[in-house]
């Protein structure tokens, strides 16, 4: 293509110089044509719009590590997100205990005096001083009962975190005058108790109420306590160790209220929002039918022991219908997205932990979280959401349409608005006549097509069914052969318009200058015309790009600048003294104007409305 244009520019040239007996002017065809054939502003407004869409993002709490993913977010056709911190505001409040006899419920007095045990086996299974939101609750709920801290007294030993297959924290611990160790454990309820050894009607209480309180949206963990003369490799427990039971402990973590509206969005939008939790599974999916992500009827859950034992094929056999997966660690994760992946969906994944870095890396568009994300897991991801929220992500996809469609647009007026230019460049050499355009004219068109498409497409809002249409397939052009065929078409009409005005020129007897004028202001008018038709622009005024009508006054005033002062024109190869050409800026620049301040008069009363309160 390259070779062709250059050739193109080199038998342009020529042929003029021949005809007219001047090489100068035949050069300056010949460069005209060039700076007409080069589509140099592609790589502009693809960087311009990805930039300006990563700033627009960034406003909206989303922060972008790879641009290219916001048009990829266009695609995406699952959603798969953690429930804590990011369905839920992860503000874990202890609103329930049970020592295995009795139940209390929290509240502002405190719980009974009674769950003493209770209480001080939690907090020994704690951070001490951490940040962790449910070690933060034991520690208020605690101070509050009046237990406090931990026995200074008391030495504390070895610590070891939730494993895989381990969901749960040991924590040891010397007593004073004491020669075996004491081991305090908390975690998910269902393995702890697993660990536990009392009576069978206790044990069956304690099971009963685990499940109860899960299944009401609790999340619920399970205290022990043991004693060993040492502890195992690694903080691990003893083999044989039987723990005895404290009781357990229910958080409530209220679903973000934003979350619902989000996923009805989603599912207008064709996305399918999967939650991936560490949870039990009748916590899932409480918060599940509390987020509306299924639409009716029960939610189907698989857990992370189910998955354990299903190989990749039965894996993608299911994994389209399940909207729930409990009891997941970090490396189900990995596995849950390639099935997803094989079964042709576009897979957008939230994660925070060291371990989600490879599920991350393997989605379409790793999301990493801002406030309890690792460093590890940023670095794996596309995306970083700065207040951990869903809904955010959501505003995300909503971008990605946006720019896609606006890219779109933006290369289709790109490729129609080079077509009259080049026709301009071609009369001289197929008509005869003058030059009508200068290498300054292009110059003075690029300083109108640069901004238009990196600026003025970059601010049209999404379209209004933009969220209720199906994601667009991954092999979805984004210029197509039909856009090509389109836009070459608009830009022939406009040539057409061109070549109507430059014969009525003509056949009035019209200078070389004035020619010149003519070509260059119905070329612009042209340009505008093409400018909105691709923007599609409606009439209402909250629609109203201010972009668009900003670089319409500016136009103007440099069309007037052109024509209405004298010698300016002259520097430009047109009439030094001022034309009738002139008068037509009043019209484009009075609408614009009007435009810009009907939105602010719409904008004004807006935040008038919006700042007033009834008493």
């Amino acid at each position: 293509v390259a070779w062709l244009a250059a050739f193109t520019c080199i038998v342009a040239a020529t042929v003029f110089a021949l005809r007219e007996g001047s090489w100068t002017q035949g050069l300056l065809v010949g460069l005209t044509l060039a700076m007409s054939l080069i589509p140099e502003e592609f790589a502009v407004v693809w960087s311009v719009m990805l930039a300006l869409g990563s700033w627009r993002l960034a406003r909206s709490n989303v922060l972008t590590r790879q641009p290219q993913a916001i048009e990829a977010l266009g695609t995406t056709t699952v959603l798969c997100v953690d429930k804590t911190g990011t369905l839920t505001h992860n503000r874990m409040a202890l609103a329930m205990l049970h020592d295995g006899s009795t139940e209390c419920r929290v509240d502002t007095a405190g719980p009974a005096a009674g769950f003493r045990p209770l209480l001080l086996g939690a907090l020994r299974a704690s951070s001490a001083g951490g940040v962790e939101p449910m070690d933060q609750a034991v520690r208020t709920t605690a101070q509050a009962a009046g237990v406090g801290e931990v026995d200074p007294s008391w030495t504390p030993g070895p610590r070891r975190g939730i494993r895989d297959g381990a969901p749960y924290v040991v924590h040891w611990w010397r007593a004073p005058g004491v020669s075996a160790r004491t081991v305090a454990v908390k975690g998910a309820a269902e393995a702890v108790l697993a660990l536990c050894e009392a009576e069978p009607d206790r044990m069956r209480l304690l099971h009963e109420t685990a499940d109860r309180w899960s299944a009401v949206g609790l999340r619920v963990l399970a205290v022990a306590q043991g004693r060993a003369e040492t502890s195992g490799d690694d903080a691990a427990l003893p083999d044989g160790l039987r723990l005895a039971p404290l009781g357990l402990l229910g958080f409530m973590d209220p679903l973000r209220e934003e979350v619902p509206g989000a996923i009805e969005e989603c599912r207008r939008a064709g996305v399918r929002v999967v939650m991936i939790t560490g949870d039990a599974a009748l916590t899932a999916r409480s918060i599940a039918r509390q987020a509306g992500l299924v639409d009716g009827g029960q939610p189907q859950v698989l857990t992370g022991s189910e998955l354990a034992v299903m190989d990749d094929e039965a894996l993608r056999r299911c994994v389209r219908a399940v909207q729930v997966f409990a009891r997941v660690d970090p490396t189900q994760k990995l596995r849950i997205v390639r099935a997803l992946q094989q079964q042709g969906d576009i897979v957008a994944m939230t994660g925070d932990g060291v371990n989600d870095a490879p599920a991350l890396k393997a989605a379409d568009i790793g999301v990493a979280m801002g406030r309890r994300g690792t460093d590890v897991a940023r670095e794996a991801a596309s995306l970083v959401l700065l207040d951990d929220n869903f809904a955010s992500l959501v505003e995300a996809v909503r971008a990605g349409r946006r720019i896609f469609t606006n890219l779109r647009k933006a290369l289709g007026y790109l490729f129609a608005v080079h077509v009259p230019i080049v026709g301009v460049a071609l009369i001289p050499v197929v008509m005869g006549g003058p030059v009508l355009l200068l290498p300054l004219h292009v110059v003075l068109l690029e300083l109108l097509i640069d901004p238009a498409c990196s600026l003025v497409f970059e601010a049209e809002p999404a379209p209004d069914d933009s969220m209720t249409v199906p994601p667009r397939r991954r092999d979805d052009a984004l210029f197509s052969l039909a856009s090509a065929a389109r836009a070459f078409a608009m830009g022939a009409l406009v040539f057409a318009g061109v070549v109507a005005v430059q014969w009525a020129c003509r056949s009035l007897g019209a200078t070389h200058e004035e020619l010149r004028m003519a070509s260059l202001g119905s070329i612009v008018l042209g340009n505008l015309l093409l400018l909105l038709w691709f923007r599609g622009a409606g009439t209402r005024v909250a629609h109203t790009n201010k972009v668009f009508h900003m670089l319409l006054i500016g136009v103007c005033v440099v069309w007037a600048l052109l024509t209405a002062v004298p010698g300016v024109g002259t520097l430009f190869g047109l009439p030094g003294t001022f034309s009738p050409w002139a008068l037509w800026i009043v019209l484009p620049a009075g609408w614009a104007t009007w435009r810009l301040l009907a939105v602010s008069r719409h904008h004004g009363a807006d935040t008038r409305h919006n700042a007033w309160t009834p008493p």
